[in-house]
């Protein structure tokens, strides 16, 4: 059972992050969470409502999807079922967006002493990601973190059917680390980027905000559970 650790005390216990630390080098993360909250203050429902916006009335969208306020979700949706011209103008669209978004979002605290520890220890890190490089790569120069990123795996366009859950962005990461999944260890902070990093053997570390968040994730599989970010760079900087 995953280790979890909150804010407010609830319970408090290191051994499972030092142990998936110990046992792994390479560190790949998610974006949007571990990284910079992308999708927050309204910036997720901008993004769908962009995407949307590119759906040709003629075209029948279920109710859920007009509804969602999930980028990714009109994304799956419109690459499963809509023709190709739309589902690439959606994803441009999107693109278009993230790159709005990340303009406003900040670091997420701890971050940049994350990429700082795993710099002064040697720790190679790769960003795993649903996002578009181009939102990625934006984030990183405005805060002068792209030296401290060894590679980064985003969404590949017009193949919504390789994001997370699916292992791509993970496998893409490792081949170009040299490494082996067995040797890495994975920071998500959602149910996705624990299934994906279980289905090819990555070790899982689960960044939650709140209890409920954290028991899903260690649900999923998770072998530890953060709410953190800074203090897991701490921990790495004192792992042997």
């Amino acid at each position: 059972m995953a280790a979890v650790r909150f804010q407010d005390g609830t319970k408090r216990d290191d051994s499972a992050v030092v142990a998936v630390l110990g046992a792994t080098w390479p560190l790949l993360l998610d974006f949007d969470g571990p990284v910079t909250p992308m999708f927050v203050g309204g910036r997720n429902l901008m993004v769908s409502d962009l995407m949307r916006a590119q759906i040709p009335k003629g075209i029948a969208v279920p109710v859920e999807i007009n509804a969602t306020v999930d980028p990714l979700a009109v994304l799956r949706w419109c690459t499963r079922y809509a023709p190709a011209d739309v589902a690439a103008a959606v994803e441009a669209a999107g693109a278009r967006g993230e790159l709005r978004a990340v303009a406003e979002s900040a670091l997420t605290p701890g971050a940049g002493e994350l990429l700082a520890a795993c710099r002064v220890v040697g720790r190679p890190v790769a960003i795993v990601s649903n996002n578009a490089i181009e939102a990625i790569e934006a984030f990183l120069d405005r805060h002068g973190l792209r030296t401290s990123v060894d590679h980064i795996a985003a969404r590949i366009p017009g193949h919504a059917e390789l994001m997370k859950p699916h292992p791509d962005s993970l496998i893409r990461a490792i081949t170009a680390l040299d490494a082996e999944p067995e040797r890495c260890a994975l920071v998500g902070d959602a149910v996705t980027d624990v299934q994906a990093s279980k289905s090819i053997g990555v070790r899982a570390i689960g960044f939650a905000k709140t209890q409920r968040r954290g028991l899903e994730l260690a649900q999923a599989g998770a072998e530890a559970i953060v709410d953190s970010i800074g203090a897991l760079a701490a921990t790495i900087r004192r792992i042997p």
